[in-house]
């Protein structure tokens, strides 16, 4: 999906037509009657609302890296994409970062989990802007910095133009095009991907239950039995561990932290301690993870922020992850290490011994010799850690 509603589809074939909807074009310049892509080196789209102050939404699933405020982009949100459709090849998956500049009010913050559709702020004209619109923008996981843009002032006046002289002289276009995908024309390719491959599963799931004389009651479409992680997914259903959303189980989603002491605490039996407490400001009282939070706190299996606050639903990156489960399962000290199996974790990181524990013991796959100590844990491979955890602890 866009992140405004638009009367007409951006179309690169087109953009005469619909110089009203977008002003500026991906990689065009601020030229009022140049619309051509290649003319210069603006790395987004600029968007008109239909309406002063419109909705402005997530595009992808994602978590919210910025929800914040500058000079330049104004009231902006940054949101980062762990499993994007790869825009070279849309059937595998990347990180990507979605931007969403000048907005005039912010609905979301930094950390907050989202779904496409989520609304995260209106259309406004904050920050560098001659109007009322919406900066919209994609980068690459590898741009080093988010929203991109493919010159600094100091370069821009090194060549001798103002900063916006220096997008219509295309300075920094072969960046641009290394760091930033064209957004609009991306979106549409993905729903399209998707479309085409609803229909091919739904054709393969019909295939599938009449061949096993299976229900949708006793899988979750989305995992089947040639996932990676299956048998630990349903070995923890079929033991109430973990449970499906609507039927599916969404096993690329990341999983946050109130799900994941929930899904811990169940697996190891764990007895609910603390009703009635409150031990965070974030967590009230009848929400359906306090039990399981207020355990964990009074174990001291989690201890929350600095600020008082446990931030139930922030997605949880490795080393939190590592920290709950081992000091669920294995709540006695991890002795110290002699030497790290990871290139990135030194010995006196407070985290090295969970790390090394879960390197020896295969709780998860890692990438070569990197621990990646803030990539954030999906669902499916939750459910495959805390099932090697319960067979290590005898409790399959």
């Amino acid at each position: 999906m866009y992140p405004i509603r638009v009367a007409k589809k951006y179309d690169p074939n087109n953009l005469k037509s619909t110089s009203h909807l977008y002003t500026t074009v991906y990689l065009g310049t601020y030229i009022s009657d140049d619309f051509l892509e290649g003319n210069g080196s603006h790395p987004g789209v600029d968007m008109i609302p239909q309406t002063s102050g419109a909705d402005v939404y997530a595009v992808l699933d994602g978590v919210v890296v910025t929800a914040g405020e500058n000079g330049t982009s104004g009231k902006h949100v940054v949101i980062r994409h762990d499993r994007a459709p790869d825009p070279d090849d849309l059937s595998q998956t990347e990180a990507l970062y979605s931007s969403y500049l000048h907005l005039s009010q912010i609905t979301t913050e930094t950390g907050a989990i989202v779904t496409e559709g989520t609304r995260i702020g209106a259309t406004g004209t904050t920050g560098i802007s001659t109007g009322e619109h919406l900066h919209f923008q994609i980068d690459r996981e590898s741009a080093p910095y988010h929203p991109y843009w493919p010159y600094s002032t100091a370069e821009a006046s090194a060549a001798g133009y103002g900063f916006l002289e220096a997008v219509n002289a295309g300075l920094g276009l072969e960046k641009a095009k290394t760091y930033t995908i064209n957004p609009l024309v991306y979106l549409d390719a993905v729903e399209a991907h998707h479309s085409t491959h609803l229909a091919d599963s739904a054709t393969d799931t019909d295939v599938h239950i009449a061949a096993d004389a299976r229900s949708d009651s006793t899988t979750f479409p989305d995992v089947p039995e040639s996932h990676p992680y299956a048998t630990a997914v349903y070995a923890l259903r079929d033991r109430g561990v973990v449970s499906g959303n609507g039927g599916m189980f969404y096993p690329e989603n990341n999983v946050s932290r109130a799900e994941l002491v929930k899904m811990v605490f169940n697996a190891g039996d764990i007895p609910i301690e603390g009703e009635g407490l409150h031990l965070f400001h974030d967590v009230p009282d009848d929400a359906w993870y306090t039990p399981y939070v207020n355990t964990a706190k009074l174990r001291g299996v989690v201890l929350g922020y600095d600020d008082g606050t446990f931030r139930p639903n922030n997605p949880v990156t490795r080393v939190e992850w590592l920290k709950i489960i081992i000091n669920t399962f294995h709540p006695a000290v991890l002795p110290a290490i002699s030497a790290s199996g990871f290139s990135d974790v030194s010995m006196d990181l407070w985290y090295a011994p969970y790390a090394e524990y879960a390197l020896k013991n295969n709780l998860m796959n890692f990438s070569g010799n990197q621990f990646l100590a803030e990539k954030f844990l999906t669902r499916a491979e939750t459910a495959s850690a805390i099932w090697t955890m319960m067979g290590m602890m005898g409790r399959v």
